[in-house]
């Protein structure tokens, strides 16, 4: 922060330094809808950053930062408009775009030096991601700096920011700008979970007291609250371990010592609490999996497999799941009896969905979705 304070000089009518001239807002925001749909939430809080002139909220102020960080990363605005919001009679070239940029970004960081003075927690988070490079969209203003992260990070979880103590619990978990250390990931991720509850913390305490240090007891017991809080994540594990199938033979005797035993209905208890209740696409893939595989207890039943798959890829999860994706194409493949005809068509577009969906990291399942689509490609011809 400190680099910033030679060269933020006050610049004309902006919300920190003096009254702005009051915007058209509806002619603005009837145009944002047509060329430029970030305009539309930015003439929003820039109106509220106005109005909040005199007394300077930090909730209001920390909008005003971020949707100034936002638009200074999107082209279409740094070259029409200006800090202001007004639009531009021309588009600008490079170099003033350049320049139009840093004047953002330099306003931006003048607005998060006085929340810093302020103590407000959710602003040391903010700087946190931004060196962290963990932001919603691409830093470039500022260089990948792990350490400097952690130092607000840990500044924030200090105030009992809730996200700042689970930064920190990752931090130290990893090793992320530090020297990795459980024990203060632990101390972190217990504040986080017990003064702000955030079942994030209580998830990782879970995990590492269950898989790395081997304390059955601590580990359920937080994976339970976590689930009983909202975690996803949580939920879904506790389905895996009543599910006992795909743990490993240490891990098994440990829950077995601590008189844990495989157990479907629980199992099944947590993964359908996790598919309807947190909408999670990997718990509905798996029923889907066990109703088209008949595992956990369950019967075969096509249309509920296809129905949890469909349900697992239309869930508006940022990622597709692939084998989901995969599960569909299998049933137009083989059909439904008395229920479905095979529809190598439909399976052709889903084996192809599958093919342009999977990641890097999935080398097998690329190999899968790849081979499908030829072969059905072959058949089709």
């Amino acid at each position: 922060m400190d680099r910033y304070n030679n060269f933020m000089k006050p610049y004309p009518n902006t919300a920190i330094d003096e009254p702005i001239s009051q915007l058209s807002i509806k002619e603005e925001e009837e145009e944002a809808e047509e060329i430029l749909p970030l305009l539309k939430e930015f003439l929003r809080i820039y109106e509220l950053t106005i109005q909040d002139y005199q007394t300077f909220t930090p909730e209001i102020q920390l909008q005003w930062c971020e949707i100034l960080i936002q638009v200074s990363r999107d082209e279409a605005f740094i070259s029409q408009y200006t800090i202001n919001g007004e639009k531009l009679t021309y588009k600008l070239n490079t170099e003033q775009m350049n320049r139009n940029c840093n004047i953002i970004i330099e306003h931006s960081m003048k607005v998060m030096t006085k929340l810093i003075r302020l103590k407000y927690g959710p602003a040391y988070y903010l700087m946190g991601c931004l060196y962290s490079h963990k932001y919603k969209v691409p830093i470039t203003f500022l260089d990948h700096d792990d350490t400097k992260a952690l130092e607000y990070y840990d500044k924030g979880a200090k105030l009992k920011h809730s996200e700042c103590c689970y930064r920190c619990g990752i931090c130290y978990e990893y090793g992320k700008g530090c020297v990795k250390d459980i024990n203060k990931a632990i101390r972190y991720y217990e504040l986080g979970a017990m003064k702000c509850n955030n079942y994030d913390c209580m998830f990782r305490l879970g995990h590492i007291y269950l898989y790395e240090l081997q304390d059955v007891k601590e580990g359920m017991k937080w994976y339970e609250m976590a689930q009983l809080h909202g975690s996803n994540h949580a939920c879904f594990e506790m389905g895996k371990i009543y599910e006992f199938n795909g743990l490993n033979d240490k891990l098994k005797f440990l829950l077995n010592d601590n008189k844990i035993f495989k157990d479907y209905k629980l199992s099944l208890k947590y993964y359908y609490r996790c598919a309807m209740k947190y909408n999670y696409s990997l718990a509905q893939w798996k029923l889907g999996y066990c109703y088209e595989q008949g595992l956990l207890g369950l019967p075969i039943n096509g249309i509920k497999s296809l129905s949890w798959y469909y349900k697992s890829v239309t869930n508006n999860d940022k990622i597709i799941n692939i084998m989901s994706v995969l599960g569909i194409t299998g049933w137009y493949i083989t059909g439904i009896p008395g229920v479905m005809n095979p529809n190598w068509s439909q399976a052709l577009q889903w084996a192809i969905k599958a093919c342009n969906t999977v990641s890097g990291n999935q080398t097998s399942v690329k190999l899968k979705a790849e081979r499908c689509r030829d072969i059905l490609l072959q058949e089709l011809e």
